[in-house]
């Protein structure tokens, strides 16, 4: 049976998925580290450890949940459900991850930041694995393919730009100090990539069903075949010390 084709509003909100991808990963590579460090005054030594936690989590799950993805089957299809699922909780992490107590001790607050982090990143990792794979499960047709990366790649930087650009303004604008003004602009956009995530989750369709039975490669094979690809092995050292 021939596929319907992808509609230009699934297009749009395909776009706006990246626009929370990457927003959410420009927000935490370009803010957080200064966050720890000039704003919650913690020492280097343990701004790296929480950043290690959470860089070190996101390194685990995310092959791990490419593994399960693989043979997760739900009732309402493989990527969708979980990007319904984990959008609201990934905003909520994001936020408190900004937003520590005032009142913890210095000891608590790494403690805090990095069991914060480590949470933050299992969730984002979830999400963004479950949209890397959605443009695979919405069409079978390599131009409507093409098509939705056009869209993806204006949403990112869209998402991008809209950090860059406001952040900081935002701080100044919206906090009495700066602790308050990136609690509250993070806030605002934990709202705002929230919104963009379910609008491209609750309005997408998976067509392409995975009913064809495939010879499944082992986990080790599939370590081993990428161990031996040393590009991909550069990508990852950059990608995790980034």
């Amino acid at each position: 049976m021939e596929e319907s084709k992808v509609t230009v509003r699934e297009k749009l909100c395909f776009g706006l998925g990246d626009v929370t991808g990457n927003g959410l990963y420009t927000l935490l590579s370009s803010y957080l580290l200064f966050f720890c460090t000039d704003v919650l005054k913690i020492g280097l030594a343990a701004t790296t450890i929480i950043m290690f936690a959470g860089r070190a989590a996101d390194a685990v799950l995310s092959p791990v949940m490419g593994i399960l993805l693989d043979y997760l089957k739900l009732k309402n299809g493989k990527c969708l459900p979980l990007l319904r699922l984990f959008m609201i909780p990934c905003g909520i992490w994001l936020w408190l991850l900004f937003s520590p107590p005032a009142f913890l001790s210095e000891h608590l607050l790494v403690w805090y930041m990095a069991v914060v982090f480590i949470a933050y990143s299992i969730h984002f990792a979830v999400i963004n694995i479950a949209y890397s794979t959605l443009i695979s499960v919405l069409t079978r047709n390599v131009h409507e393919r093409l098509v939705l990366n056009v869209f993806k790649n204006l949403g990112a930087n869209l998402g991008g730009f809209l950090v860059t650009a406001s952040t900081l303004r935002l701080v100044s604008l919206l906090g009495e100090d700066q602790r308050s003004g990136f609690s509250r602009t993070v806030l605002v956009f934990a709202i705002l990539f929230v919104f963009c995530g379910l609008c491209n989750a609750w309005n997408q369709k998976e067509r392409v069903a995975d009913h064809a039975k495939r010879e499944r490669i082992k986990i080790r094979e599939s370590i081993g075949i990428a161990i031996k690809n040393k590009g991909w092995v550069i990508l990852c050292i950059v990608q995790f010390c980034a």
